[in-house]
């Protein structure tokens, strides 16, 4: 009887550990299972490391000025204390710029500013050539350059448009004016 009891036993233990490993055997199935599901779910696009800002990255600051639509740009190599940010660490730390263009080779940003830049110009004559004046005076003087094209080698009309004074806002418009003369 001590040899049937022991039978008995031995196979309730192996039944119950048979049972304890189907049941164990199920949960990791259920929990590859979620797991597959929850990477299936996950965004696809992956953020490159290389999306940040290096050493060579050149960075471009547009200043937007709204009341006479001029924009005044600068640009320089990265300064030390933004190499390493992305995209996102960089519209955090200048929430008051727009970010216009993000690679690692090139990063655009704009600022609006409320009020007039200083590109207001007047082109003239001085000394028998084209000049260009700045309308309001800037570091103590109103002559901004003298061209080479003389201006007696204008038509009449465009002499007394230069005499009168040809008011002008933004650097691109003032070159492109300046080139027809030249031409």
């Amino acid at each position: 009887m001590r040899k049937t009891s022991y039978v008995f036993a031995s196979i309730i233990i192996l039944s119950m550990l048979a049972l304890i490993f189907i049941i164990v055997s199920e949960k990791k199935v259920d929990v590859a299972n979620e797991t597959i599901e929850v990477l299936n779910k996950m965004p696809t696009e992956i953020v490159s490391p290389a999306a940040i800002i290096m050493p060579s990255t050149q960075m471009v600051y547009n200043y937007y000025y709204e009341e006479d639509g001029c924009v005044e740009s600068t640009s320089e190599t990265a300064p030390h204390f933004l190499i390493g940010m992305n995209e996102t660490d960089l519209k955090n730390t200048f929430n008051d710029w727009f970010v216009q263009n993000f690679s690692k080779d090139k990063v655009v940003m704009q600022k609006n500013i409320s009020g007039l830049s200083n590109q207001h110009y007047v082109i003239g004559i001085k000394d028998g050539y084209i000049a260009v004046f700045y309308q309001e005076n800037v570091n103590g003087t109103k002559l901004k350059e003298m061209t080479n094209t003389p201006v007696n080698s204008l038509a009449l009309e465009e002499r007394k448009r230069l005499e009168d004074g040809i008011k002008i806002s933004g650097d691109d418009k003032l070159i492109a004016i300046l080139q027809d003369y030249e031409s």
